[in-house]
């Protein structure tokens, strides 16, 4: 069980964050040119700069934040396609088991040291000796690897054992499959204590190796083998409180708030009408904002009764008012612009007196008048768990409940900090609020985690748990190479999550920012934009 909690946890962790596009800023302002602007987190740094989340690394969520700013990938995702990152390109075997790539030449370190496919070889056979039981977490790439081959300085041949369609999307993922210095790494592959003190990649930043548990500051990579970024530095002040970051924006303490759960809507609204301020939202959906049911909860285990949920809860009205137009309705588990998921579904319309009487004519009714239906003695009634942290994510639990309540169902609020709301997900609860886990993971890693066999995740495993094979389904999706069958498959998932209303979608959520904009010009995302990057920043 600790093992499960902690996988998923961190997980919960990485799919929480950042967002950004709304209001031109007038740039003609003549203030000075700004080589150095100050962003805030919630997380220190204290757990070193090492990309890979472990029992050991449990609290490097800080280094996980930012790692786009001194780490990077084989490969990079951008906006629906796989780029040349430090590969310039690549090529698959036949049978899908084979993957060739041709490595950029003249990329070096931050310490000067250079970049060859040596140290994508040891990069990758650390990972799943760090992530140790943990090893699938963070997509499935690390536990297929067979043998890491390097024919010369600048090519690298991955070895599988199995093909596997996400193969790419997970090469992607700077957690856990980031490059870096092969020195920092021993024998045995741990990383060196050096890690705790200095990043060892090859991105345009690096640490300066100044953190006070309170300030960390990061320059400029001076071996950088890319474009330079405007900022000559960026510092990171850790303000555990939301209240206290939005002061900190306002009276000049800090320049920048990334994410949504370090800054609520009305910040967002409020920083965006205040002069001197701006707030932007990414142009990419970040992660899905979706119910989960429970199926093995009676009542829930009932298709009429989740059928009728999903015809009561107003989306509009919710992405309208309570998320204020910064979200759009969610027809889908996923944006049809996320690889394989352009599926089109049957979408419920939101109709209350549609809902109600699907309800009575599966006989559940609220013979005793005190509002919640019943049938057979049984309630029509569940726990809602979902994670506390953000004042939103509590106004719309109410306004879900009330919606539920509206036609009889009664969903009960029960948030809970991050490891007590995923105990609760493998107990008896109704309804989860949730995620999807991010852009950086979806859809490949939701969908594997959809295998009620790994049992990694309580709720993406309800997902097709009404199927006679679901395991199988996905064991062959894992292990195909054949574009057509993947294809299949996804229309089959999300069909029947959609068909047997197991998740409602509610809303897509991006990613957004409030910034000074008298220092900042313009505030860009990277392609994954969870992940802040300063590089995107233009400075005024």
């Amino acid at each position: 069980m600790k093992k499960k909690l902690f996988a998923f946890a961190l997980a919960a962790v990485l799919m929480l964050s950042i967002a950004a596009c709304g209001k031109t800023v007038d740039t003609s302002s003549k203030i000075p040119t700004v080589t150095e602007l100050t962003f805030c987190e919630s997380w220190d740094f204290e757990s070193g700069f090492y990309t890979i989340g472990s029992p050991d690394t449990q609290s490097n969520y800080g280094a996980l934040y930012w790692s786009v700013n001194f780490y990077e990938t084989l490969v990079n995702y951008d906006d629906g396609e796989f780029v040349p990152g430090l590969a310039e390109s690549w090529d698959v075997s036949d049978d899908g088991t084979i993957y060739t790539f041709k490595l950029r030449q003249s990329v070096k370190f931050s310490d000067g040291s250079d970049f060859t496919s040596a140290a994508v070889k040891k990069s990758f056979e650390a990972a799943p000796v760090n992530l140790g039981t943990y090893n699938g977490s963070y997509g499935t790439l690390s536990t297929l690897f067979k043998e890491i081959v390097c024919p010369n300085d600048y090519t690298v041949e991955l070895h599988l054992t199995q093909p596997y369609y996400g193969t790419l999307k997970d090469l992607t993922m700077l957690v856990p499959l980031a490059i870096v210095n092969p020195s920092m790494l021993g024998d045995d592959y741990t990383p060196s204590d050096s890690f705790r003190t200095a990043t060892h990649g090859t991105g345009p930043y690096m640490y300066a190796g100044d953190g006070d548990g309170s300030t960390y500051t990061f320059v400029r990579n001076p071996y950088y083998w890319g474009e330079q970024p405007d900022l000559d530095s960026f510092r990171v002040k850790v303000i555990p409180d939301n209240n206290a970051k939005l002061l900190a924006l306002k009276s000049g303490e800090i320049d920048v708030i990334t994410g949504t759960n370090n800054l609520t809507y009305d910040g967002y609204n409020e920083m965006n009408s205040t002069a001197g301020f701006a707030a932007t939202t990414s142009d990419a959906a970040d992660k899905t904002r979706y119910i989960a049911f429970n199926l093995a909860h009676v009542g829930f285990d009932d298709l009429a009764v989740r059928d009728a949920l999903a015809r009561a809860i107003d989306r509009d009205t919710i992405c309208t008012n309570l998320l204020s137009g910064l979200e759009s309705k969610a027809d889908s588990l996923f944006p049809k612009s996320y690889p394989y998921c352009d599926v089109d579904v049957n979408v419920r319309a939101y109709d209350v007196e549609a809902a109600k009487a699907g309800l009575d004519a599966a006989g559940w009714l609220d013979s005793d008048g005190d509002g919640i239906r019943e049938k057979d003695g049984v309630k029509l009634s569940g726990s809602m768990v979902y994670m506390t942290g953000n004042p939103l994510t509590d106004d719309l639990a109410l306004t879900v409940a009330a919606q539920a309540k509206e036609i009889g169902i009664e969903l009960i609020p029960k948030g809970g900090d991050l490891m007590s709301y995923y105990a609760d997900l493998y107990g008896d609860f109704g309804v989860a609020l949730t995620y999807t886990y991010g852009l950086a993971h979806d859809p490949i890693t939701s969908v594997t985690n959809m295998n009620p066999e790994l049992g990694a995740d309580p709720v993406s495993m309800q997902a097709i748990a009404n199927l006679s094979n679901p395991s199988g389904l996905i064991k062959t999706l894992n292990s195909t190479a054949d574009e057509n069958v993947i294809r299949e498959t996804y229309r089959t998932i999300l069909t029947n999550i959609n068909d047997n209303a197991i998740f409602i979608p509610i809303s897509e959520a991006k990613v957004f920012v409030a910034y000074n904009a008298d220092k900042i010009a313009a505030f860009g995302f990277d392609a994954i934009p969870q992940y802040p990057s300063a590089a995107k920043v233009t400075p005024k």
